[in-house]
């Protein structure tokens, strides 16, 4: 098996306010990919130009997955040395890409086995290659995309992320499983992408030196409470630490809400109205500094 390196993370809970209801969703193990690339072609329907910076964010919950060996190779001593291998369930996918002033967004919350591979892998341990990681949010998988700037027809959506590690021997996955945030992000050697509806698409290709990955678990309960004028947010802090509210729109990217909150030793208390500033939904979520 690979050396894996250790690596710190933050600790954060996460809030979904939605127009009709509200909610606090589960991330088990939420890990966080961000690549910055360059667009490659643009296909008609899609506001973007050759040339243009892209930026891809990408999550999945991987302590909902489960592990579907699609193909294997083990060797005389029985040590698996090749596999191809789906990963299903309740994945939590979000996926954005960010071109200019457009913002593309897919979301799969559950994918079934044997369905489009939303995650998947091709790992090799020892002379094989390329290690490949497959991302795909995709309609075909009941993905939902909001917001998805594009003027044609076609109504279906994906939206693919592609790295991979052609050295030899690889080092970037391990056969049969998820990659985490200690995946070794420095062994990938190349990176392509793609927004597309129907068989019309944007595609990038993704600079391997730009790719970085973290682990994001929660370990606060952040509890909510609807008042007249909008919500309030609590959570319980800790004295000499200071925590960050975040907000998102799609639960890819997030932005900076406020300052820091220091803690006091009790209860943090925050007042906002989200139902005036964004009718349809918000997700809030409070990071640990």
């Amino acid at each position: 098996m690979h050396a894996k390196p250790t690596r710190n993370f933050l600790a954060t809970s996460i809030i979904r306010i939605a127009f009709a209801s509200l909610a606090l969703p589960a991330f088990a193990s939420e890990i966080r990919w961000s690549v910055q690339g360059t667009v490659s072609s643009v296909g008609a329907g899609f506001a973007a130009t050759v040339g243009d910076p892209v930026l891809v964010r990408f999550s999945y919950d991987s302590g909902a997955t489960t592990a579907n060996m699609l193909d294997g190779l083990w060797d005389r001593f029985g040590s698996l040395i090749y596999a191809r291998t789906e990963f299903y369930g309740a994945i939590s996918l979000a996926m954005e890409v960010r071109i200019g002033t457009n913002i593309w967004s897919g979301r799969v919350s559950t994918s079934p086995i044997n369905g489009t591979f939303a995650l998947l892998t091709v790992a090799y341990e020892g002379s094989g290659s390329p290690d490949t990681f497959t991302v795909l949010a995709s309609s075909a998988d009941s993905g939902t995309f909001d917001p998805f700037p594009y003027t044609g027809s076609a109504t279906s959506r994906n939206i693919q992320v592609i790295l991979k590690d052609d050295t030899v021997p690889t080092g970037f996955l391990t056969p049969a499983l998820l990659p985490a945030a200690n995946t070794l992000v420095s062994e990938i050697t190349s990176g392509t992408g793609s927004v597309s509806a129907g068989t019309t698409r944007i595609s990038f290709t993704l600079n391997p030196a730009s790719v970085t990955v973290a682990r994001i678990e929660p370990d606060f309960q952040l509890k909510l409470t609807r008042t007249l004028t909008g919500i309030e947010l609590r959570w319980p802090s800790v004295t000499g630490s200071s925590y960050r509210l975040e907000e998102s729109d799609a639960l890819a990217a997030w932005e900076p809400l406020g300052t820091s909150y220091p803690g006091t030793g009790g209860e943090i208390v925050v007042v906002l109205d989200p139902f005036n500033d964004h009718p349809q939904r918000r997700f809030y979520r409070v990071v640990k500094e």
